[in-house]
């Protein structure tokens, strides 16, 4: 197997690169389609299907690049299309780009400039978070996480990786992701086994710590029934996005945004939202409603927040710093679809206030072309967004802060803010 040996030593060498499969073509003005669609926000590994009815005319039939908006002043490019079923990303240290996709079973190096993905590591059980500290590469599978030591210039996993910490495997919520906080502990997400339920392990439906090495194992933050991803802002603060109960109406529960602590518990399964009881469990149990900490801020019911990542660097316009950006993968449970776009959560004082749109376009249903996934700052400030609907990796940049030489772009205006729920 040829391995791509170019290697991305960092900011200077990105702000330099050329996407070779920027869009190509003119953008198409016109409004946003409706939204929706069979989320896959890890209740189970599937493939769905793509595309419109043949023949059928307007912005359905253009490939997907040329279908996205984003607001005045930024551009949106293709860095690949080869990804297939792409989920979370982590920079190493060497620059490069590294992707998880679960369905094949691998960890996957994705050129950020020029050559084609190739897998890093394979034969994993359904890798999905993905994380370097102190010279390790760290993989959650579906029941465990396994690292590799890695250094510079590595362009293979040496070996088999080593076992760190077990995990409670599969169920309704399959995706395992980890991160390392500010400090130096190892953060895992473990979503339920189910849509609603009482959970036998204490382990699922929580945040676990643990040490680098694996040691020191315990429940960090419980009641989140599946949060995808979480993240640090600047003064060190843990927020996460967790997934609503099912089948309990199209307007609720409605998704959060939750200030994550120590201890915390957050409501699932007995409360839902602002600490408003389940019919099944709470009323049963109004000391677990009481307890529970509300969310920080609330998204449509149903519109599957996965990745999230706070705005850093000078990349982005001064009044972005600080904001979050989150994936909303798009809805099933809904009889009028929502999601299927890229949000911002304006913060102002260090709590969220509002969210206004930022990538619309992905498409609808069994006709999108992609549903966003994971984003992650690079290393040059510009934003990275995976799909696992149509295998792409997308990249956003501000015009307005970097000049660069290319096919013409995509630009739009912000969406309306989603609703609070």
């Amino acid at each position: 197997m040829h391995l791509h040996t170019r290697r991305i030593p960092g900011l200077a060498a990105l702000a330099a690169l050329t996407v070779p499969l920027l869009i190509a073509a003119g953008c198409r003005d016109g409004g946003n389609a409706p939204e929706g669609g069979p989320a896959d926000t890890g209740a189970s590994p599937r493939a769905d299907g793509a595309g419109g009815a043949p023949g059928s005319p307007g912005p359905s039939r253009l490939p997907v690049a040329e279908r996205l908006k984003v607001p005045d002043g930024f551009r949106i490019e293709v860095v690949t299309d080869r990804l297939a079923g792409v989920r979370l990303m982590a920079w190493s240290p060497d620059g490069r780009l590294f992707a998880t996709q679960p369905r094949a079973g691998q960890v996957t190096v994705v050129p950020v400039g020029e050559g084609n993905p190739y897998p890093w590591a394979t034969g994993l059980n359904l890798p999905h978070g993905i994380a370097f500290h102190e010279g390790y590469l760290y993989i959650a599978e579906t029941n465990r996480v396994v690292r590799w030591p890695f250094r510079e210039g590595q362009y293979q996993a040496p070996g088999r990786p080593e076992p760190v910490a077990e995990l409670p495997g599969g169920g309704q919520h399959w995706t395992r992701t980890l991160h390392f906080g500010p400090d130096g502990k190892l953060y895992v997400a473990v979503g339920s086994s189910c849509n609603i339920c009482t959970e036998e392990d204490s382990r699922r439906a929580a945040i676990l710590q643990f040490e680098p090495d694996g040691g020191q194992a315990r429940v960090y933050a419980s009641g989140l029934r599946n949060t995808v991803d979480f993240t640090w802002d600047q003064q060190g603060r843990m927020w996460g996005v967790d997934n609503g109960t099912d089948r309990m109406g199209d307007e609720f529960p409605p998704e959060e945004l939750n200030l994550i602590r120590e201890g915390g518990f957050y409501g699932w399964p007995y409360a839902h939202g602002d600490r408003v009881p389940d019919p099944r469990f709470g009323e049963r149990r109004p000391e677990m409603v009481a307890k529970s900490i509300p969310p920080a801020f609330t998204m449509p019911a149903h519109a599957a927040p996965l990745g999230i990542a706070f705005v850093e660097g000078d990349q982005f316009p001064a009044d972005y710093r600080g904001d979050l950006f989150v994936a909303l993968h798009g809805s099933w449970d809904r009889s009028t679809p929502v999601g299927y776009k890229v949000i911002r959560i304006h913060f102002e004082n260090g709590m969220p206030v509002r969210a206004t749109d930022f990538i619309t376009g992905f498409g609808t249903g069994s006709g999108a072309r992609a549903r966003p996934v994971g984003v992650i700052v690079a290393p040059d400030g510009s934003l990275l967004v995976s799909d696992d609907k149509g295998g792409h990796l997308f990249r956003v940049r501000d015009t307005g802060s970097v000049s660069l030489t290319s096919p013409r772009s995509c630009s739009g205006s912000p969406g309306s803010a989603p609703g609070r729920g």
